[in-house]
């Protein structure tokens, strides 16, 4: 077991029911970052919307009280086009070694290269080298169909929990 994740479980919260207020990708992550319901940020849908620059943050939040703030995410349809980049000083969405999503037309990056890149931040110092506290926010696509899993956990037995090694 890893020291991290046993603080984790033991000083967490467990929420035992979690709903999400859209089942959509950028209006949902909106309302996380925002802390706003849709019908209050405007964002209804992928890819027609945007996230206005009059919305705040919790990049922009943390920012402002000396924070790092990074992201790296996995889908395109979180693309810095759409506006959730705000208050990020690193803002990770290039999806140029992407592979084609199930969303027509976009580009996804399976989870360990999300990860592998927020990695490689925190390894290097990060923005301002590492003396700060940070905020790094990572979004992983692969829960959604087609599900790629990677080995060994494509074939573990589906019928019990794997477990992840750090």
């Amino acid at each position: 077991a890893h020291p991290a994740l046993e603080g984790l479980a033991r000083d967490g919260v467990i929420f035992r029911k979690a709903l999400s207020h859209v089942p959509l990708t950028l209006p949902s992550h909106v309302t996380i970052l925002t802390g706003l319901l849709p019908f209050s940020h405007g964002v209804r849908n992928n890819g027609g919307f945007y996230a206005p620059p009059s919305l705040e943050t919790l990049a922009e939040v943390l920012g402002s009280r000396g924070y790092e703030t990074a992201a790296f995410v996995g889908a395109f349809v979180l693309d810095s086009r759409f506006g959730l980049d705000q208050g990020f000083s690193v803002y990770d969405d290039d999806m140029a070694d992407g592979r084609p999503s199930a969303a027509q037309g976009e580009k996804d990056r399976r989870g360990d290269q999300v990860v592998n890149r927020a990695l490689a931040w925190l390894r290097q110092g990060r923005t301002g080298g590492g003396r700060r506290p940070f905020f790094l926010w990572i979004h992983l696509y692969d829960p959604h169909d087609p599900k790629e899993a990677p080995a060994p956990y494509a074939t573990a037995p589906r019928d019990r929990p794997t477990t992840f090694v750090f």
